[in-house]
C-alpha cells in the first residue's frame, strides 16, 4: 500500500492558489489589454498556453537541448520536472522507471506490445474512431430505453405539477 503523508499548511495551499489565480487573470490583463476583439485575445492566449505546454517538457524530455535554457523560465517547466521527479519516485518502489519519449520516436514498442496501441501511433490495436462508432452503436441500441425513461418521467413531472397546481388553489 502505498503511504503518503501530508506535511504541508492549509495555509500556505490557499496562498499559493490565491497567487496561481491571480497570476491566471494578470495573464488574461494582459492580453485582453492588447487585442482589439475578443477572437485576437482568445488566440493570443491559445498561442502563449501552446507554447507554454510544448516547451515545459510534457511532450518531449527537454534535459540535454538548447531549450531546456529557454524554458526553465516559463511557468509549466518547474512543476512539470518535479511531477516527473515525484512519479520517479513513487515508481521506483517497485524498480520502475518513467521516461519520456519523443512524440515521433518507436521507443515506446520496446515496452509494450504493437497490438495493445492504437493505430494513431503506430500500433495494430484498435483505433479510437472505433471504439467511438462502438459506443454509437451501443447508443442506438438502448434509445428506446431513454425515450421510455424520458416519458415516464415526463408523466412523474406532470403529475408533481399538477399537485404542485392544486396545494397553490
Amino acid at each position: 500500500m502505498l503511504y503518503i503523508s501530508w506535511e504541508s499548511s492549509l495555509l500556505l495551499i490557499i496562498k499559493l492558489n490565491i497567487a496561481i489565480g491571480t497570476c491566471g487573470m494578470s495573464i488574461g490583463l494582459l492580453i485582453g489589454s492588447f487585442a482589439s476583439s475578443s477572437i485576437k485575445s482568445f488566440y493570443i492566449s491559445l498561442f502563449v498556453y501552446l507554447i507554454n505546454i510544448m516547451l515545459s517538457g510534457i511532450f518531449w524530455p527537454l534535459d540535454n537541448t538548447d531549450l531546456l535554457l529557454v524554458s526553465v523560465f516559463l511557468p509549466l517547466c518547474i512543476p512539470i520536472r518535479r511531477f516527473i521527479k515525484l512519479i520517479n519516485t513513487i515508481a521506483s518502489c517497485d524498480n520502475l522507471q518513467i521516461t519520456l519519449h519523443p512524440v515521433v520516436s518507436d521507443d515506446i514498442f520496446n515496452y509494450m506490445s504493437r497490438n495493445e496501441l492504437p493505430a494513431e501511433v503506430g500500433g495494430s490495436g484498435k483505433s479510437h474512431s472505433f471504439f467511438n462508432d462502438e459506443l454509437y452503436n451501443d447508443l442506438v441500441d438502448i434509445r428506446d430505453d431513454f425515450l421510455e425513461q424520458n416519458a415516464v418521467l415526463n408523466n412523474q413531472m406532470m403529475y408533481v405539477n399538477h399537485r404542485l397546481e392544486e396545494d397553490d388553489e
